[in-house]
């Protein structure tokens, strides 16, 4: 058998959901550097929607399942993901839209093909070698300009690896930090020798830009606690960048809510706990 003297691993989601990074910090080691390239640091973007979810749209026990739904049939939340996803396009990026909602994906994805824009809306139940397939073909024609903009589920958080994709849109809260370092891992993959290969054979001159992240809030009442679920769905994200030495877009920086606003400043000045 081959013994090697030296093994070396690079990845974008060293912590992981499903516990893999265990098995392969045994195998390979401990972190031992990390990239500091621009092409693996995301500006991020706050955008506030000015939506407002009322109380009577959820209790706090199921909050995340609630909100959800309550955001994804809003007409006024949708427009303000789908303008900001036309303009990127319209800016020659690449673009992945992660949705918790089937209905809310198709429909972003049908407006996006009624404006000229080419999108495509992926979900589970294919098998590996397909899904390996459609990776490919996936980066092909975003390189070729055949295809815009990608919108998934759930599916896209492990496992999927596109490299021309250099912009994210997160329309929806999450609190897990291994989930959103696979996602935000999505347009920090590094373009490799294939790629290039590609686009020096279709005569294309084009390089992948510093990625984007953009994060979409609303605003809701405080509990009787005194919490409040859109501040800390925000919060959390943005102390999550903050670790990460994500850049920080000034122009979209403002979060409020109805007790209180807060600016992005303030909000990376926070106490980690």
């Amino acid at each position: 058998s081959f013994n090697p003297w030296y093994r070396g691993g690079q990845t974008a989601t060293p912590s992981r959901k499903d516990q893999t990074h265990v098995a392969i910090f045994d195998t390979i080691g401990p972190v031992t550097a990390r990239g500091t390239k621009e092409a693996m640091t995301p500006i991020v973007s706050f955008h506030n929607t000015g939506v407002f979810v009322p109380d009577s749209k959820f209790r706090f026990k199921y909050a995340n399942v609630q909100i959800v739904n309550f955001l994804a049939r809003n007409k006024k939340y949708s427009e303000a993901l789908l303008e900001n996803v036309i303009e990127e396009i319209e800016e020659g990026r690449k673009v992945l839209v992660i949705t918790e909602r089937v209905h809310h994906g198709v429909s972003l994805m049908e407006k996006l093909r009624i404006y000229g824009h080419k999108a495509v809306f992926l979900k589970g139940g294919v098998t590996k070698k397909e899904d390996n397939k459609g990776q490919g073909w996936c980066a092909e024609q975003l390189m070729l300009g055949e295809l815009n903009c990608i919108i998934g589920t759930k599916v896209l958080n492990e496992n999927w690896d596109v490299p021309p994709l250099d912009s994210i849109h997160l329309p929806f809260p999450n609190f897990g930090k291994e989930t959103e370092e696979q996602r935000v891992g999505r347009v920090r993959r590094f373009m490799r020798e294939k790629q290039y290969n590609f686009l020096k054979k279709h005569g294309i001159e084009w390089d992948k830009p510093q990625p984007r992240v953009h994060v979409y809030t609303w605003t809701c009442s405080n509990d009787k606690k005194g919490g409040n679920y859109a501040a800390a769905a925000a919060g959390f994200r943005s102390n999550l960048y903050k670790k990460w030495n994500f850049d920080f877009d000034s122009s979209a920086s403002t979060i409020e809510t109805e007790h209180k606003k807060k600016t992005m400043k303030e909000l990376l000045n926070d106490d980690d706990e």
